[in-house]
């Protein structure tokens, strides 16, 4: 176009092209964050729909988009889990027993792990989840989403150094708990 921005045509296939790219490294990144698939979804569709806002009013560029869905995602993670506590300390029921069983134990990575059996995708699901938060959050982000330490760094709002301790001894507990676990399996 002659002032220089793109059609909407063009910005609806980058937008579509965007989420086919990034959708499932997204949902992987919320599901380590809540408790119950459907929570994930509403808040990754939240996520991205403020996302989205924010990029159709040029507040956002192609390359900041990302840092600032997983920034989305964890912040309205955050309010979840607190609106849960909330809710929970209010009811006085035991929150984990409310929850469908079926959702507690599915997992989070889904048919695009082909190459991986189902008996790995176990193990590396059950591992992660037993993980603190904070390795977790660091592993998925790095390994699952190809972020570099410095767009994690600045994703938790933690320096670049803490990333990359967080990274390593996740990376080592995790190893730890699945050479015990290949050690009960022998």
């Amino acid at each position: 176009m002659a002032d220089g921005r793109a059609s909407h045509f063009d910005r609806e296939a980058f937008w579509a092209d965007w989420i086919q790219t990034n959708g499932d490294r997204l949902l992987l990144f919320t599901r380590s964050q809540t408790r119950r698939l459907t929570e994930s979804e509403d808040i990754l569709q939240e996520a991205l729909l403020r996302v989205w806002r924010h990029w159709e009013k040029g507040i956002l560029d192609g390359e900041s988009l990302l840092p600032a869905a997983y920034t989305n995602i964890r912040r309205l993670a955050i309010d979840n889990a607190r609106k849960n506590q909330r809710r929970e300390k209010r009811e006085s029921v035991d929150f984990l027993g409310q929850q469908d069983q079926e959702s507690i134990n599915s997992e989070w990575f889904q048919a695009s792990q082909d190459s991986i059996d189902q008996e790995e995708l176990h193990n590396i699901t059950e591992v992660l989840e037993q993980i603190p938060n904070q390795y977790r959050e660091v592993i998925i982000l790095r390994i699952w989403s190809d972020l570099t330490h410095r767009q994690i760094a600045d994703i938790l709002n933690l320096s670049i150094n803490s990333v990359a301790s967080l990274y390593r001894y996740g990376l080592k507990l995790v190893r730890k708990e699945l050479e015990k676990r290949q050690m009960t399996t022998r």
